[in-house]
């Protein structure tokens, strides 16, 4: 792409309201003459596995996108489209690479996804290799924030998520935290960056530890969990220790396991990770969040609320589900795909990938449904907010309930 088209591309305006309900994109297209061509990109999403929540709606929202860019592009003259291929992960790694082996075989240079870190790790080295273009709409673990690689993540890395969710934690008047993680790279990332930001803001960590991801019968980590806890509490006091479970769908086993007259477990307040927000699995064990509080940081979205009221609506819809910014970050990811392949010269150009300069050049000035997409040297999010929701009963129905927000400029803020 010539500097020209390129200055064309990224500075045209970015506006397309008639199809994305107010969201900006590029208004220029540079087609590929008379050629008629369809560029799949693959979708990596949990539909049968944890977290499903968010394969749900991200896979939803993907298609919705892909509509949308089609429709942006047949109004300005391209014959050229874009088409979705979902595979479902399972939130399993080594199914997440497996399916990557498999849409490089067929010719797929962009994924949309996998959702969880560890999938991501699991994938990057073969992404490079192969010449595969990852975009993450949800994966935290700072140890993947690596510059020049083929993996973009469209949320902040937990160097944000970490100090957003600690700062409520000393705005609540917590100054200890006993983390208790899940067995996997994202979540130990979050684990570590709260314990750091706590340490380094005045505040102290006790104990800790991670469970198996194959833990099925939580009556062991319960205890391990009690007997830390009691030690904290005996030294410090009720009221200053936080605990900590950043997680996936399992914590509601967790929670099951606590006895109703554990006044220990019951007595502290709880806090968790982006794993757990919005889900609607945790919603069986709904008493025993409301008694603990729990709040979880869900990636927001900010002033791009009312420019993205149309997108959400249309994914509540389809899902019965009202989507999270993950899944609006799907939805961005989608577009600028698709903007930078029917913008480019076809794939596999030159031996590193043609487009991933492309695409983070396209974030950097792109406003969507998530909000400005501005990447990082690393290819993350540059700029994180954060709402804290906790799972209440609204009307007898449980229901996430936003009690605060962090950004990165203001800090947090209770609602």
């Amino acid at each position: 792409m010539s500097l020209s088209a390129t200055r064309r591309f990224l500075l045209s305006g970015f506006l397309a309201a008639s199809v994305l309900g107010g969201c900006r994109h590029a208004d220029v297209m540079d087609p590929h003459d008379n050629e008629t061509k369809t560029y799949e990109i693959s979708g990596f999403f949990s539909i049968t596995g944890n977290w499903n929540t968010l394969g749900t709606t991200g896979n939803e929202a993907a298609r919705m996108a892909v509509q949308d860019v089609n429709a942006w592009a047949s109004q300005r003259g391209g014959k050229e489209s874009i088409s979705w291929r979902l595979y479902d992960t399972k939130l399993d790694p080594a199914t997440a690479k497996a399916n990557l082996l498999d849409a490089a075989s067929r010719g797929v240079h962009v994924v949309v996804g996998p959702q969880s870190s560890a999938e991501v790790s699991a994938l990057r080295q073969t992404a490079d290799s192969v010449n595969v273009l990852v975009i993450s709409p949800s994966s935290t673990a700072g140890s993947l924030a690596i510059a020049g690689d083929n993996i973009l993540r469209l949320c902040p890395s937990d160097k944000q998520e970490g100090p957003a969710i600690a700062s409520m934690m000393r705005a609540e008047g917590k100054s200890v935290v006993l983390a208790v993680w899940r067995e996997d790279i994202g979540n130990r990332g979050l684990a570590t960056s709260v314990r750091d930001y706590m340490k380094a803001n005045g505040g102290a960590v006790v104990g800790g530890f991670e469970y198996s991801t194959s833990t099925t019968d939580f009556a062991q980590v319960v205890a391990q969990i009690r007997t830390e806890l009691d030690i904290a509490v005996k030294i410090y006091g009720k009221e200053k220790v936080a605990v900590y479970v950043p997680a996936f769908d399992e914590v509601v086993d967790l929670a099951a396991a606590i006895p109703a007259d554990d006044t220990l477990l019951r007595g502290v307040r709880w806090y968790g990770g982006d794993g757990t927000v919005n889900s609607t699995a945790l919603a069986p064990q709904v008493a025993f969040f409301e008694q603990v509080g729990y709040p979880c940081p869900d990636v927001g979205i900010g002033d791009a609320i009312e420019r993205a009221k149309p997108i959400i609506e249309r994914i509540q819809t389809a899902t019965g589900i009202v989507p999270d910014a993950f899944a609006l970050c799907v939805y961005d990811a989608v577009w600028l795909a698709g903007m930078s392949m029917l913008n480019g010269q076809g794939w596999g150009e030159t031996p590193s990938h043609p487009y991933r300069q492309r695409v983070t050049d396209a974030a950097s000035v792109y406003y969507g449904a998530s909000g400005w997409t501005k990447l990082n040297d690393a290819g993350d999010r540059a700029y994180g907010v954060y709402d804290m929701k906790v799972l209440r009963r609204v009307n007898g129905t449980p229901t996430w309930v936003t009690v605060g927000t962090w950004d990165a400029i203001k800090g947090y803020t209770a609602r």
